[in-house]
């Protein structure tokens, strides 16, 4: 995990500076799936009170909850790479700011701290996600809100892509001599995530929403990006128990 970490900070460091527009402000199906979790995550904050203080973890170079950035007290933006940091301090003058560079792994605070905890895109890549898990919700205060999103373990194309296709792609890289950095994701069940939570404590409220539909496996998503969007835009709405399956994520929404 050290060389993954490594490896993640690596690639990274090299797409900071682009981060925001290729990943959320471009119209593409490349980040679609990027643009449906943020949308669910503003739904999500959007019926919440004004939040005194914010945690954004695994935050990357960018501020995509600009709206609680504005309305809190104190907003912790973390993150294992520095210059991400540095790239949301250039373009975020904010006092309420407070930058922490840390992996989620080594990241500590004060329990019964903060009122909304927001893990997007970064659970699955650090070295004790159940443990870190159980300590996000830790630094919550009673009644505070954690949205965190995960990949879906039951998801076909999830798996295909981690235990098969990310071994293809990294040998196809050997061959042609290229350095392109390929580290691993977990992936998990909801299920488990419910219960692991329910074992710990008993939430106020807990929602699970399941998103991001890809019925086509690495790569013909990639060759075939219009007819992936279509269907994944399909599934979104027709979203049922029997397309479940093939939802790439899901968000996990909870009350303390």
């Amino acid at each position: 995990m050290k060389n993954d970490k490594a490896l993640i900070k690596q690639d990274l460091e090299s797409k900071k500076t682009d981060y925001f527009a290729r990943n959320y402000s471009e119209q593409s199906g490349q980040n679609l799936l990027r643009r449906m979790r943020r949308h669910l995550i503003f739904e999500c904050i959007r019926e919440v009170q004004p939040a005194s203080h914010v945690l954004d973890i695994g935050c990357g170079p960018a501020i995509l909850f600009p709206e609680l950035l504005a309305s809190s007290k104190e907003y912790v933006a973390a993150d294992l790479v520095g210059a991400n940091l540095q790239e949301i301090k250039k373009n975020n003058p904010s006092p309420n700011l407070i930058l922490v560079e840390a992996d989620m792994d080594s990241f500590d605070w004060q329990h019964n701290y903060f009122d909304i905890i927001i893990c997007s895109g970064a659970i699955e890549y650090t070295a004790e996600p159940e443990k870190n898990l159980l300590k996000l919700i830790a630094l919550l205060r009673n009644n505070g809100q954690l949205i965190c999103s995960f990949p879906n373990g039951r998801s076909p194309y999830r798996l295909w892509g981690e235990y098969v296709y990310r071994h293809i792609w990294r040998a196809k890289n050997a061959l042609t001599k290229k350095t392109l950095p390929a580290y691993r994701r977990k992936l998990f069940s909801s299920g488990h995530i419910v219960n692991l939570i329910e074992e710990s404590i008993s939430p106020q409220e807990l929602h699970i929403t399941h998103f991001g539909h890809k019925f086509l496996p690495q790569p013909l998503d990639q060759l075939l990006r219009n007819v992936d969007c279509r269907l994944t835009t399909f599934g979104a709405e027709h979203s049922n128990s029997f397309l479940q399956p093939f939802c790439t994520e899901f968000l996990l929404w909870m009350r303390k």
